[in-house]
């Protein structure tokens, strides 16, 4: 089972960020930081509320159980350098998401078997 330390690095090691630059995003140093992922301190309150106002789950982190609503720490990374770019960039991570994931109405369903990235209907006609 995990801890609270192993989890609070596993966030960390998300969002990319050192031991000190974490902390100090949390207000807390980087002996603090390593002392909490070590497990020899656990996290005060300020710390987890900054945590949460950041958009991090307070209740993953305290219980190793994520909310069925909250996102997983590499989505909250995601979030996290997201709003670090410019609404341009922004722009062309939507787009290639867009191309990436598939329609909302085949969530769920099969994956086609062809295994093909290309569309064989009869719809799709490649420029030549």
């Amino acid at each position: 089972m995990s801890s609270i330390g192993s989890r609070l690095k596993k966030i960390r090691d998300a969002t990319g960020l050192s031991q000190t630059s974490f902390g100090q995003a949390f207000g807390v140093s980087k002996a603090t930081q390593v002392n909490y992922e070590t497990d020899k301190r656990s996290p005060d309150t300020n710390y987890l509320t900054a945590l949460h106002a950041a958009g991090h789950d307070i209740t993953y982190i305290v219980t190793g159980e994520l909310q069925s609503d909250a996102l997983s720490p590499a989505e909250t990374s995601l979030v996290h350098m997201f709003r670090r770019v410019d609404p341009e960039r922004q722009e062309v991570v939507l787009s290639t998401l867009r191309l990436m994931a598939p329609p909302m109405s085949q969530i769920g369903k099969e994956a086609p078997s062809s295994g093909s990235l290309h569309d064989d209907s009869p719809d799709y006609h490649a420029e030549q």
